[in-house]
């Protein structure tokens, strides 16, 4: 009898340590909400614009984007098959402001574009190599087309760009080698940007631009002649190199022509306007069709071979020059006369450049100075 009750006490310590340890972990249980608030997730209306990770889908094309410091969206992929592509001007009520870098890059697929008016940059390479791009329907407010943002678009034939565009980067629209014909608005300031477009036939220069960036218009040959207005203060270095040009308009306010601005072109006649200081190496050397170039008051430099190699015959250097290399007109086997309406320019040449045969003769004024200096004395001199 004794053992039976120490093994019923034995059941009944135990059933009371079994009911504390439950009532102490029922204590610890908090309230759990995940249900209701995944419950008022799912009851939220469905919109054409899903959130995933910064990832939308709109429209049914799929872009992802950045957040711009503004507020605005800047597209930075693209991943539909859309060959007509419409851009949208909001996503979630988030302004759409730029067209990233690379986001079409190399799509063979889009044939055209289509930008809503919130725009304002296209990033730089934007739809380079997009070989069957033929029709761009630009923002009204675009303000930057970027670096090589439509290089190798080789569908393209005719561009308006609008008077909203203050920057065309450098190379844009290089290799562009169907477009025939450019039209660009007033409010443009820098320009570069169509180089190697070989088909290109026609274009204009805005009053507004400052300068022509380098090489341009180098390679592009079907370009016959071009106007270049008196905001335009430089003419970078190779910028109308190689190309088809036979006629080039100066306007009074440029200042300087920089190295093979206009070498290997078709020109046959130039004047250089009095605000141009400078005219720097072989700006236009091998010209072999041009024959007469004329030089007004104010040029201050001209440098080595900058006329070399064309088929100038007698050339006038005006009063105000000052520096000139003796290899500025090398090459130029039909020159017989070159004359000075003022005093002997500082002779300059290249380190190690050898002088060669000099064919033309120097003419000078009776009362001009410095032609008896030991530089000009292996020229043919005469007072005229």
């Amino acid at each position: 009898m004794k053992r039976l009750n120490i093994v019923l006490t034995t059941i009944v310590l135990l059933s009371v340590m079994v009911l504390c340890l439950l009532l102490s972990c029922s204590s610890k249980i908090e309230p759990v909400e995940t249900d209701v608030k995944t419950k008022a997730i799912t009851e939220q209306p469905m919109t054409t614009e899903n959130e995933t990770d910064n990832h939308y889908i709109v429209n049914g094309d799929q872009f992802e984007y950045t957040i711009n410091d503004d507020g605005t969206l800047t597209l930075t992929k693209y991943k539909g098959t859309d060959t007509d592509i419409v851009f949208p001007s909001a996503i979630d009520g988030k302004t759409v402001s730029t067209i990233g870098d690379r986001i079409f890059s190399l799509n063979q697929n889009i044939v055209s574009i289509d930008m809503p008016d919130t725009i304002l940059k296209i990033g730089t390479s934007a739809f380079r190599g997009c070989t069957k791009l033929a029709n761009i329907k630009f923002s009204k407010n675009l303000e930057i087309i970027g670096q090589t943002s439509f290089s190798l678009c080789s569908s393209l034939t005719e561009l308006i760009i609008p008077d909203s565009v203050v920057t065309i980067g450098e190379g844009a629209f290089e290799n562009c080698r169907s477009l025939l014909k450019v039209t660009l608005n007033e409010g443009l300031t820098e320009l570069g940007s169509f180089n190697d477009c070989k088909s290109l036939e026609e274009i204009n220069i805005p009053n507004t631009v400052g300068y022509i960036g380098n090489a341009t218009f180098q390679n592009c040959q079907a370009l016959k002649s071009i106007h270049i207005p008196s905001s335009c203060k430089y003419i970078g270095e190779n910028a109308f190199y190689h190309s088809g040009l036979e006629n080039v308009d100066l306007d009074e306010g440029i200042e300087k022509i920089l190295y093979g601005a206009f070498a290997s072109t078709n020109l046959k006649t130039v004047t250089i306007p009095g605000s141009v200081k400078k005219i720097e190496s072989t700006a236009f050397s091998s010209c072999k069709d041009l024959t007469e170039i004329m030089l007004n008051k104010g040029i201050e430099e001209i440098q080595y071979n900058a006329f070399g190699e064309t088929a100038i015959k007698e050339i006038v250097l005006p009063e105000s020059l000052q520096k000139l290399d003796e290899m500025a007109f090398a090459g130029c086997l039909a020159l017989k006369r070159v004359k000075f309406e003022g005093n002997a320019p500082e002779l300059t040449i290249d380190a190690g450049i050898q002088v060669g045969d000099i064919n033309y003769k120097i003419l000078y004024h009776e009362n001009a100075t410095g032609f008896n200096s030991e530089k000009y004395n292996n020229y043919q001199k005469e007072i005229w």
